[in-house]
């Protein structure tokens, strides 16, 4: 079922004067944000059938996922040899304090770099050290 929302948009004209327009569109599923994580969710809502809307405070094509120079959250092993999806796994629920689901945790790591790997078949623009691979920051290991 589809639902209405009431969009407002607006500019700064070259005067410096702000102009607001507004207009009401319906959607099945409402998607704030325009970085890599609402992008996916889009194509998956699209595929299952549904009249997706996304809502973004950047401009078309510059999200801020482009910025996030190795701040990927999945174990791809580009940077450390020995991180892997159980390292993230550990790492997400220290950080979660304990309270995720754990299956749903240990899911969502297995499947971490296969999606990652599907947004760069996307096209999506990640930092990549100068022999190509994605860079990746250091964060704190867990005591495993």
């Amino acid at each position: 079922m589809q639902k209405k929302y009431l969009v407002r948009s607006s500019r700064v004209s070259k005067k410096n004067k702000t102009r607001m327009s507004s207009t009401t569109l319906s959607c099945d599923v409402l998607i704030i944000g325009s970085g890599s994580a609402g992008l996916r969710t889009a194509i998956d809502a699209y595929d299952a059938g549904s009249h997706v809307l996304i809502i973004s405070k950047n401009r078309k094509g510059d999200p801020h996922t482009v910025l996030a120079r190795g701040g990927i959250n999945a174990a791809l092993g580009t940077m450390d040899p020995n991180d892997n999806w159980l390292v993230h796994t550990a790492d997400t629920l220290r950080e979660g304090g304990f309270i995720a689901d754990y299956e749903k945790d240990a899911v969502l790591c297995k499947n971490a770099p296969n999606v990652i790997d599907e947004l760069v078949g996307w096209g999506a623009r990640f930092h990549r050290e100068e022999d190509g691979r994605l860079t990746q920051r250091f964060f704190w290991r867990p005591y495993i």
